[in-house]
This record gives structure tokens, sequence and C-alpha cells, in this order.
């Protein structure tokens, strides 16, 4: 039975409907309640629909319905996850619809900057990232990062299109409360939650996206998602799981010749019909023990209509038969505990024979770029020949490291054009570095790719210069213009004194430091007592200037925040500062200066990173936090407020630039509104005139006049 709480004021005003579907969360529930109540969007309709709790859930309901008009409450029999939604989406009447977990929460500016962003872009969904917060031990083995975007996605697609890239990505998440979404979309497109299943946001997420014409993600962190024991989110699985997403899946395949058939639909459903089908095969593996006849018969019959489809399932048959290894594994391992140590003997032995045949590389397996490159070091290590080879430079897509090559070959192709130069991406170089120091010699100038990636937090490229460096101590070394940041704990002080140890061998050594901390941390520090000679210049992409992308009239604003652990700003600040955005300008867009997963061959620098700095020419205003979002806009004539980083190169590297008035430096979210007026107010006429000069000491140090 259904009883619905007639107390509640004129929603007319109110265009998002929060929906809470509550079921014995006592303990939570207040929280969650005071975070819609508290949002600084007021009209909004909140929908508590108590599922038939057995302990005070519905009081509390109750106890807030009574503060709060905007509150209503359905109190019904226990009907589970999706006929509480249900209830509660039938219930709306408002221009938006959001579901939100009764034991999680969100952000204050959550409803103010979705709604906002669904009005300036007339979207039917939007997507965004999640804090995860772990309570009550140890639940689960998932990053902290799991639940946020690892690329960016700043022009609005269809529903299709924005799966697909999303799970290219290894980003797209199913679960509700990550999508806001236009209700009149939903209606008329007919979707509801399957009642009597779980996982029911596989089907109904997916369906959306499925229909949906306008759909977009934001990289903006608005919803708290709560990880606790006995969620239906961290129980084991069951044969219940596989069972749920076997009736998913019949009914995805129950629509396969409307969507399969339809070529601006076909790339997306394939790709949702073979996720869920090895989602499924992993749920049914890991309950196989549980599984009754029907439970087996049902993954057989389904793996046959998946090969009639012309679906390939030899993953999901693979991932079943892994699960019966790994628990045979786990058997033998507690039946015959002494077979453990000649299993680990021989798995060693194996692991050994496999590096030494890793290390008789062959240019087999490197795509056609990488066969070129090497071929031409082949080729030009000789007598006679001069040539300036720097290591490491990016295939991985970071615009700003792109700038920052292409600002490199230009100083050096105008400054020694007798000179044969090599640029080796970092992919090769960690992956094939005898391959690479065979075809160098003692005569080679050796460079590191400017940049920031020197001490703690991103190690891995200076370790792979490093392993090719260590072969060539003799050799005019130059470490282009980098940022140096190390951990003040006890790893950080050992990673240092590992590194100057490491670099004290180079006997013609000359270092670049691009901001005042990372000079003075080499100073302070003693990083490299033999070095010939360490200076401080500013970042290679202030050589650069694309003030000829300028458009005659700009227009919106975008934002480029980080969300790795480079970030100061925690993600209620960010939240902040997007919110005042929206409320002040025409449009707000996203971008970042690092894709993920978006590789760029050397050979295509040029066009990916004009692509992004003419997008940023045509803003009005760039806010952000990364160093060469800051650069960017500088080099475009784009006003710009700029936040600094954990390492401070940000501010650091700003004080070359500092002259540049409509570039501002902003100590936090207080002095934002000031710094947004002077960026905004000031001259936008980019000059590097005064620090051409600090780059002539680079060409000094590589041609040995110094």
């Amino acid at each position: 039975m259904t009883r619905h709480d007639t107390t509640r004021h004129d929603t007319t005003r109110h265009d998002t409907a929060i929906v809470v579907p509550v079921y014995n969360v006592e303990k939570y529930l207040p929280q969650c309640i005071d975070s819609i109540i508290h949002q600084t969007y007021p009209h909004i309709d909140i929908i508590l629909v108590d599922d038939g709790s057995t302990d005070s859930s519905g009081r509390i309901c109750d106890q807030y319905a009574s503060l709060d008009p905007r509150i209503s409450i359905i109190h019904k029999t226990n009907g589970g996850l999706s006929d509480a939604r249900n209830a509660g989406l039938s219930h709306a009447r408002s221009k938006y619809v959001y579901f939100l977990d009764s034991d999680d929460y969100i952000e204050p500016e959550t409803v103010e900057i979705l709604r906002s962003v669904c009005e300036q872009d007339s979207l039917d969904i939007l997507s965004f990232d999640v804090n995860e917060i772990i309570i009550e031990g140890r639940v689960r083995e998932e990053s902290y990062d799991y639940w946020v975007a690892s690329g960016t996605y700043p022009d609005v697609m269809t529903g299709c299109q924005l799966y697909t890239a999303l799970c290219n990505n290894h980003d797209y998440k199913s679960p509700l409360q990550v999508h806001f979404f236009r209700r009149e979309f939903l209606t008329s497109s007919g979707l509801t939650f399957r009642k009597g299943i779980i996982h029911e946001d596989e089907l109904f997420t997916f369906s959306a996206l499925l229909r949906a014409q306008r759909a977009m993600h934001i990289p903006a962190r608005l919803y708290n998602r709560r990880m606790r024991p006995d969620s239906i989110m961290t129980r084991a699985f069951t044969q219940r799981n596989s069972d749920s997403l076997h009736a998913i899946l019949r009914e995805i395949l129950s629509e396969h010749v409307r969507f399969h058939d339809d070529p601006a639909t076909r790339e997306a459903y394939d790709l949702g019909v073979r996720n869920l089908a090895r989602t499924y095969a992993e749920r049914y593996a890991y309950a196989f023990g549980q599984q009754d006849s029907r439970g087996h018969s049902q993954f057989r019959e389904m793996m046959s209509g998946l090969q009639a489809l012309g679906y390939d399932t030899s993953r999901c048959t693979r991932r079943v038969k892994l699960r019966h290894l790994y628990s045979l594994k786990s058997a033998v391992g507690r039946i015959l505990p002494g077979i453990k140590k000649p299993l680990k003997s021989a798995a060693k032995s194996c692991l050994s024979l496999a590096k030494k045949a890793a290390k008789r590389v062959t240019t087999r397996f490197l795509d056609g770029e990488a066969r070129s490159i090497i071929a031409r070091l082949s080729e030009t290590n000789r007598p006679g020949v001069n040539r300036i080879i720097t290591l490491c430079v990016p295939r991985h897509g970071n615009r700003g490291d792109i700038a920052i090559s292409l600002a490199q070959r230009k100083l050096l192709a105008e400054n020694f054009p007798g000179h044969v130069l090599i640029e080796l991406p970092g992919d090769l170089c960690a992956g094939y570095p005898r391959l690479i120091t065979r075809n160098l010699n003692t005569n080679d100038v050796l460079l590191t790719n400017g940049g920031g990636y020197f001490g703690s937090l991103w190690r891995n490229e200076m370790l792979a210069e490093l392993n090719i460096l260590r072969h060539f101590p003799h050799n005019r070394i130059i470490v282009m213009p980098q940022t140096w940041y190390y951990s003040d704990d006890g790893r950080g002080r050992k990673e240092l004194a590992c590194d100057r140890r490491a670099f004290s061998q180079f006997t013609d050594l000359h270092v670049f430091a691009r901001d005042r901390n990372s000079f003075d941390l080499i100073q302070r520090e003693g990083l490299y007592p033999n070095a010939r000679s360490i200076h401080h210049v500013p970042d290679m992409v202030c050589s650069m200037d694309f003030t000829d992308l300028v458009p005659e009239k700009r227009s919106g604003v975008l934002v480029c925040l980080r969300p790795d652990p480079e970030k100061v700003m925690d993600s209620q600040k960010q939240n902040e500062i997007v919110a005042r955005l929206l409320r002040g300008s025409g449009h707000v867009g996203f971008f970042s200066t690092n894709p993920a997963n978006s590789p760029v061959k050397i050979r295509d620098w040029e066009a990916a990173l004009a692509e992004l700095l003419t997008r940023i020419a045509w803003a009005e205003l760039v806010v952000t936090d990364r160093l060469h979002g800051m650069l960017f806009a500088a080099i475009t004539g784009t006003p710009c407020v700029a936040f600094d980083n954990r390492t401070g190169k940000v501010s650091g590297v700003h004080e070359w630039i500092a002259g540049c008035e409509y570039v501002q430096m902003c100590g936090g979210t207080d002095e934002f509104g000031g710094a947004v007026d002077r960026a905004m107010s000031a001259p936008n006429v980019w000059d590097n005139s005064e620090l051409r000069p600090y780059f002539s000491e680079i060409v000094d140090a590589i041609s040995g006049r110094e």
C-alpha cells in the first residue's frame, strides 16, 4: 500500500526533483537529507520514498517533512529499489530529476551546477564524478580515483557517442547517482526501472544513453558515495547477481533489431552488449559453486544466443575458465601447502627466462613511427655526424608536454642547422632502452625532455631517462627546463638522495629549472654536485606566440582543474568556483591539457596543439590550476585566473609572466572575484621579448660555449 504526504507548498517554480529511496538507513539518512535541504539552488522538490523501512527511517522522513515544505513522502510496502524509484519518478513533476541513494550525500552546489549546465546545453543526460568515502573497515580494494573520470568530454554528444567515449577511456559508470536526467526525456522514452532484479542501473542507464540525443560529462565531484559492508554494492556475489545480469542482457538483446541495425547506435549498442556479457560471465563465475542447474543452463543458452547474433563470447568463457583455475589453485593450496614453494620457484624461473627473452629486442613489435625513429638513429650513428637527441618526448597526448617539445624543436632547429635532431618518445625509452643505447655514441648531446616530472610525483619518465643516460656519463647532458618536487617525508628524502647519487656520475651536466622553488631546492640540497652549470629560465612554452588565433569576438568561460595528486584545491572549492562561473557567465565549458587515452603521434603534434589553442583563444576567460592551462592562455592573449598546484610550479612559472596582467594568480576562492575582474580588464597583449635571452643560455650550454 502506498500513502502520499499531502503537506507541500506550490512547486510551480521547482524545476528539479530529487528522488531518495529509503530503506533501513537511519544511521545515514539525516546527512543525506541535510545535503539536499542545504543546496545552493533552493527550487527543488524532495521526494522521499520510504520503502517499508523497519527501523526509524520512516519517522526521520516525517520529521524532516514537518520542517521543510519542499519535502514529499511516499510510504509504501517494501518492493525493492527499482519499485521505490519508479514510485518517486511517477510522483515527480519537475523539468529535471535526480536519484540519490539514502546512505550517500551530495555537495552543496550539486543541483545548481547540474541544472545550469543542462540549461545552457539543452541536455537529456548529464554525468559527473564522485568522491568515494570508505568507512567501517576495509571494504574494497579500489583506487581512490576509480570514480573520477580520467578523460575530459567537453562537447555535447549523443548518448551513444558519450557511452562509447567513456567506455574507451574506462570512465563509464552505470550507477544512477552519477547521472542527472531531463524528466520529459525519461517519460517520453518510456524508461522505468525493472523490478525484482539487482544491478538495475546497468539496464536503465545504458538504455537511457542509447536513446539520448544530447548528453555530456563534466569533471566535477558532486556526489559522495559511502562504501559500507552491508550495502548492495559491497555484498559477496551470489547467484542472484548473475540471474539479474542475465535478465538485463536478455532485455537488451530483445532490442537488437532496433539498435544494432541503426548505424547511429550500432557501435554503442554492440559495445554495451559485450560489456554486459563479460560482467555477466564474471558474476556467474564468482558464484559458480552456488549455481543450480537453471543458472548453468541460462549461461550456456546466453552464450549460444550471443554467438548466433555474431558476438564473440571467447572472453566470457575465458573469464569463467580462469575463475575455475583460480578456485582450483586455492583448493590445491589448502590441501597441499608444500606445493607453494616449488610452484613459486618455477614461476621465478619462467619470469627470468621471459626477462632474458625481452632483452633480445627487435623493432618487430614497434609501430611504424617508432621503427622509423630507430632506423634514423641507427643510420646517423657514424663518425662526423653531430647529433642532438631528446629523450622521452611525449606520445601520450599531454598537450603541455607536446607544446614543450615543439618549442624545444624550434629552438634547436633555429640554432643548430648543421646537427641531426632526433626525438625519442618516452614509450620507446622506457620499453626499449637497450635498442636505444646501442645506437648512441659518446659524441651525442643528450637532452632530457622539459616538463614537471623530476622528483617524487612522476618518476617513471625520469628513471627511464636515467636508465639510458647512465651508459654515457661523459656526454654533454642537458636537463631542459624542469620542475622538481620531493615529498616531505622519508620516501621523498630517500628519492632525493638516490637522485643525487645517480646524477653525480655525469661530468658535463647542465641543469635548467623553470621555477624559483625548483632552482632553490637544487641549490639547497646540492642535488647536482658535479653539474657544470645550473640555471633559472622560463618554461619552454613561454618562447611561443599564438595570438594570431584570436578571433574578433570571444565568448564563454573555459575551466581546466586538476583531478590528480598535484591539485591543491579540494572538490568543494572547485565546485564553488564552477557554480560562481555558471551564475555570472553566458556559457561555461571544460577542457584538459592532458586528456586521457588520447595518444598523439609525433607527426601529429602541431595539429593536436593547434586544436586546443584555438578553443582557448576563443574564450573570454580561462580558469585553471594547470601550468600549461595558464601558459596557453598567456600565449593566446586570453584572460586567465590561475590557482597554484601542489609542487608550486604554477606560481613559480607565473613569476616569468607577471607583467601580463591579464593572467592573474589567485590564492583562494575568496580572492576569485577580484582576480577575474583584474584579468578581464587588463590589456591582453602577449609580449615575450624580455624572456628570449634566457633561452640563449640553453643554446650556449648545448653548443659548449658556457
